[in-house]
């Protein structure tokens, strides 16, 4: 039965009229709505629904798995034509803040799509999708069959979710409903030019094109069979019927490599690298001979725990048992950054005001020596003397014989104590002048330190701002690079580029319009002068529909990796004047702390020395 067009309201299996709201999607098979009612729910219609579809659809909403709802956009209910009347689609959970995968592991499309996204995040993401597969295969009766990058959906929480359910090969408790479809590069070699039409699919089968998803997420959109460098053409899918696994034990032998700037396999754990080789050899084309969904669950989880961050690129998240940052050994040889967003978006939120920064320097006061304290008046009167001791002019007979007066014992002790006094307040003196004048210079070196750090950092800034001056001079050229280098061939329909070119190009770093222009013939294979031709046509026609805005400011896309560059400089002198701004308060705080010391016991030595003084004018 086919739906008329401008149908605006439908019912539901209750009879229930269901209007239809704004058309989200429209394909050969049929249209997605919005629901007018119901923000949460989405319709979608068939164009001309087999009666084996309707039974499927039939099936799948009256043996819903509820376990699936929450993962998936699995059918929850039948729509008809008219109250009563044969199925013609049905409503389904409207998943929100979704995007597709291929948005995530492709570089160029996760700086638009995930910019905050690192390498932890894509092993995340590789996690929880395969836990939605183990969530599917755990009900015994479910195999997507049709795996594909268009098929899941990553949220920015990195939560996966799986939509076209109504594809998938469902056993229902009467049936078996086939899933019909299936994407080549995704594909099983058993299964490669079957017809999916009568082939029963197995969950062994996903667990190849699951397997597939995880190596394009931990391995940044490389496909684990391109990379053929042998005479004649190899196109994916005869790579995948071959086991042609780029990192297989026989790679070499069957001259395949890596294409240019991929993640070392070495980079991804012992396990993880196990799994990868069971899930492309020969062998795991036998029943239950790939690791299931569950395996690669526990694999990534054990992953995820080994994740470190690196010292030079905070941006670059990677595997804890290297020894060295993989992702920079690939910029250092010449390579691209594939996490520059990553930084230069973590850089946005830290602010770092020079200004503000020195006015806080400024402010801490230097610990200059002066001189000591002045001493307050004491009135203190002397001790008085012992009685017995008046002075007597007894003291020559006592020398006669031999001994000293105790009067003179008396007055010899009193004047020692004040020669000690003085001396003490002397040497003390001179504590208070070493002392605070240590610190002062301490203080001085410290602060010149800051001085030159912080005109190195006004020197990058400057730098910085001629570089950007030279960028705005340039920017319509630069508006040009944005504008081509946000179409991408992955969403194209190209004549002669399939899907399966696609991925041969995206795993060569070939995403967009603007990396057209490094495509030479004989650079990538399978991509010959006729499909060079078809995507160079493709870029013209897009510079012919470019509109330069002379009111637009730099592009972020442009800016902030040169910012990013820029701040990667300074960060050590930022954090150089951090700590050199905390080392000099330190050393203002100890002065001031020496200082008040130094001041009480001066204050305890005047007033020893008056004391002293005071004894001895008694005398």
């Amino acid at each position: 039965m086919t739906i008329p067009s401008g149908t605006t309201t439908v019912f539901d299996c209750r009879n229930r009229p269901v209007r239809l709201g704004a058309i989200l999607a429209r394909g050969g098979e049929g249209e997605i709505f919005r629901l007018a009612d119901h923000g949460d729910r989405l319709a979608k219609l068939y164009l001309r629904p087999s009666a084996e579809k309707q039974a499927k659809v039939l099936a799948m909403v009256g043996e819903t798995v509820s376990s699936l709802t929450t993962i998936s956009a699995w059918p929850i209910d039948t729509l008809h034509h008219f109250a009563g009347g044969p199925v013609v689609g049905f409503i389904m959970p409207f998943i929100k803040g979704h995007r597709s995968i291929s948005a995530l592991y492709s570089p160029k499309q996760r700086k638009q799509d995930f910019p905050e996204a690192d390498w932890k995040f894509l092993v995340h993401a590789a996690r929880n999708t395969a836990a939605a597969f183990a969530t599917f295969h755990a009900t015994g009766r479910i195999v997507i069959g049709d795996v594909n990058q268009r098929n899941i959906l990553i949220s920015d929480k990195a939560e996966a979710r799986i939509i076209d359910c109504d594809s998938f090969q469902w056993s229902s408790l009467s049936k078996r409903f086939l899933c019909e479809v299936g994407v080549p590069e995704f594909t099983s070699p058993e299964l490669q030019d079957k017809n999916f039409r009568t082939e029963i699919r197995s969950p062994n089968h996903d667990n190849f094109g699951l397997a597939i998803l995880i190596f394009h997420m931990l391995f940044l959109g490389r496909h684990p069979f391109v990379g053929y460098h042998g005479p004649g053409d190899m196109p994916i899918e005869k790579a995948i019927s071959e086991y042609r696994f780029v990192y297989g034990p026989r790679a070499t032998g069957l001259k395949m490599s890596a294409p240019p700037y991929a993640l070392p396999f070495g980079a991804v754990p012992a396990e993880i690298r196990a799994l990868f080789e069971q899930a492309f050899v020969r062998e795991g084309s036998r029943p239950l001979g790939r690791p299931v969904a569950a395996r690669w669950f526990e694999a990534l989880e054990n992953l995820l725990a080994k994740q470190t961050t690196c010292r030079t690129q905070p941006g670059h998240a990677y595997f804890n048992g290297l020894s060295a940052c993989p992702w920079c050994e690939i910029q250092a040889r010449g390579g691209p950054d594939y996490f520059v967003s990553v930084l230069y978006r973590a850089q946005a939120r830290q602010v770092f005001d020079i200004s503000t920064f020195w006015a806080s320097v400024l402010a801490v006061a230097e610990p200059l020596a002066g001189p000591p304290p002045v001493p307050g008046s004491y009135a203190i009167a002397g001790t008085p003397l012992p009685p017995g001791l008046a002075k007597t002019f007894l003291g020559p007979i006592f020398a006669i014989f031999g001994r000293v007066s105790p009067y003179e014992l008396e007055r010899r002790r009193r004047t020692q104590a004040l020669r000690d006094a003085q001396r003490a307040l002397d040497a003390l003196q001179s504590t208070w002048q070493s002392e605070l004048t240590r610190r002062n210079v301490q203080f001085v070196a410290k602060k010149q330190q800051l001085v030159e750090l912080r005109s190195r950092l006004l020197g990058l800034q400057s730098e910085l701002d001629r570089e950007q001056e030279q960028l705005r001079a340039n920017a319509r050229q630069i508006q040009l690079d944005a504008f081509l280098d946000s179409n991408f061939i992955e969403t194209e329909k190209l004549e002669g580029i399939g899907e399966g070119i696609k991925a041969i190009l995206r795993s060569n770093g070939i995403e967009t319009a603007l990396d057209v222009q490094n495509l030479r013939p004989g650079r990538v294979q399978w991509v010959g002068q006729q499909r060079i031709a078809t995507l160079q046509a493709w870029r013209a026609r897009l510079i012919a529909s470019f509109r330069f805005d002379p009111n637009r400011g730099l592009d972020q896309s442009v800016l902030g990796p040169i910012v990013a560059r820029f701040n990667s400089q300074g960060a050590g002198i930022r954090l150089a004047l951090t700590n050199g701004k905390k080392e000099l308060e330190q050393i203002a705080i100890a002065a001031a702390k020496v200082r008040q010391d130094l001041e009480a016991r001066f204050r305890g030595a005047h007033r020893a020395l008056a004391l002293t003084r005071a004894d001895v004018a008694v005398l």
